[in-house]
């Protein structure tokens, strides 16, 4: 019997941030400001068209419109769900955010969006509410656990080095990983 462990580096001098913003067709239990909780998910082909359209959006801090932007999100469609890429910016609130997320205490997000497109199924956890389309507006940092969707988080922080490859292989071996 062989013992198996995979660890991947956690680049403290990187400044691009890699993630999943949410799994495809995975209900999250979420609450909108002022309204009951509700089971979500995402359909696959749900940000088609937002990706032909607006293919990068604000990365904010805590869905603050009011702050300047850490820096830009672009999205790239995964077999497991809908995976970004966020280079930060050169300025002191995105490196004391970086912190934070190299620290481990910041590591979630959280996808604003608009919908266009619903549909309703029902699962053994009650009516799940399933957006068909959608219109992606922002990525942004929460405090670790905070996010809305189970799994949306930074997966990794890579220096701007890193080649697509190397890339392309974190990415398949950590959604891969059954741990």
């Amino acid at each position: 019997m062989n013992d198996h462990a995979r660890s991947f580096d956690i680049d403290s001098d990187g400044r691009t941030l890699v993630g999943i913003a949410f799994r495809w067709d995975a209900p999250s239990l979420v609450a909108d400001p002022n309204s009951t909780p509700y089971l979500e998910e995402f359909a696959r082909g749900s940000t088609d068209k937002t990706l032909d359209e607006r293919p990068k959006v604000p990365l904010l801090k805590r869905h603050r419109l009011d702050l300047d932007p850490l820096g830009v999100a672009t999205f790239e469609r995964s077999a497991e769900g809908l995976m970004f890429t966020a280079p930060l910016s050169k300025t002191r609130e995105a490196d004391e955010t970086l912190e934070l997320v190299n620290d481990g205490a910041m590591r979630s997000v959280s996808v604003r969006f608009r919908s266009f497109k619903n549909g309703r199924r029902t699962s053994a956890d009650g009516v799940v509410t399933r957006r068909l389309e959608i219109g992606l507006r922002e990525l942004s940092l929460v405090p670790t656990g905070f996010g809305q969707h189970e799994g949306a988080e930074i997966l990794t922080v890579r220096s701007e080095t890193d080649t697509p490859l190397r890339d392309a292989l974190r990415r398949r071996l950590l959604l891969s990983d059954p741990v």
